[in-house]
């Protein structure tokens, strides 16, 4: 096979690059998205944990223990959404990783159909004196 590398060649390379960098740019959003809730369903259950601990207390008033029951539910509620959420933006990781292993395996098949091509190397010339 003796052919040159093209401006396809090319500009196909650039696409892909170009498509690579914006994928990996959309799972590390994702990413740390997934971490930052994460993190807040932490606060969270900590949060429950500490206001089960006082309910058990002897000594908290009535109004006390409704509003610590309120609290319960409201990070029930909040906690139950956010187990839904988490499960959306994880299959929304997912597709983005398998998006990039798609987009590495073509820029791969580029390089290996690239691989044999003949490439134009810029030499200096003997004679060229620096200015």
């Amino acid at each position: 096979m003796n052919r040159l590398v093209s401006s396809n060649d090319l500009t196909r390379i650039s696409e892909k690059a170009w498509g690579l960098a914006k994928l990996a740019e959309s799972a590390r959003r994702v990413s740390c998205d997934l971490d930052a809730d994460i993190r807040d369903k932490q606060d969270v259950q900590n949060a429950v944990k500490r206001c089960r601990e006082r309910l058990h207390e002897r000594n908290i008033t009535k109004k006390q223990r409704r509003k610590l029951e309120r609290k319960l539910e409201f990070y029930d509620e909040w906690l139950y959404h956010n187990i839904v959420e988490l499960k959306d933006k994880q299959s929304g990781f997912t597709e983005a990783v398998s998006q990039i292993e798609m987009v590495l395996h073509d820029l791969a098949a580029v390089y290996d159909a690239l691989a044999n091509v003949h490439r134009f190397e810029h030499r200096p010339t003997q004679n060229a004196s620096p200015e």
